[in-house]
């Protein structure tokens, strides 16, 4: 079904902030990410990504009714409504440029990517299962980010470290 252009905009920034913030895709899963790949386990919504880094990501619920509507009102195609095609890098910015967004800021796979790193590390989830889901085999990337981490409270840190928590 071809969408007015406004309403491809608004689409493509639905589901680049769900896939980003509530996934933490990289850029080249964007363009292929779609319902197809959506499951529920429970109160909890998984997405299968294919490709490279292969893996079943958990959405955070935020983003779940997002993504659920884009895979009802839109089956057989991508998240984004692009064709599903060989990756390049032009592709995703030409995509993300013409994206509507309420601000001049600019939307970033890779800002998107690491806020939703940010926020599990944040939330203390297990790094080992981060790493699973992210489809990172290092820690390296989180380097980056540990000055948006949260100061975590030294009594408490005191105390998991003493083993009396």
């Amino acid at each position: 079904m071809r969408l007015p252009a406004s309403a491809l905009k608004i689409r493509g920034l639905d589901a680049f902030l769900a896939l980003g913030l509530g996934a933490g895709l990289w850029a080249r899963e964007y363009l292929t990410a779609s319902g197809a790949g959506l499951t529920r386990d429970g109160d909890v919504t998984r997405l299968s990504v294919t490709g490279s880094r292969a893996r079943t990501i958990t959405v955070r619920s935020s983003f779940v009714p997002t993504l659920w509507r884009l895979a009802e009102e839109h089956p057989d195609e991508p998240f984004v409504g692009a064709p599903d095609r060989e990756w390049d890098r032009a592709r995703t910015w030409h995509a993300l440029r013409y994206i509507q967004t309420p601000t001049d800021l600019p939307l970033e796979t890779e800002r998107l990517r690491s806020t939703w790193l940010v926020h599990h590390l944040n939330r203390n989830v297990n790094v080992v299962a981060l790493l699973r889901e992210a489809g990172l085999v290092t820690t390296k990337a989180f380097t980056l980010l540990l000055p948006h981490l949260s100061d975590p409270d030294p009594v408490v840190t005191r105390r998991r470290m003493a083993d009396v928590d």
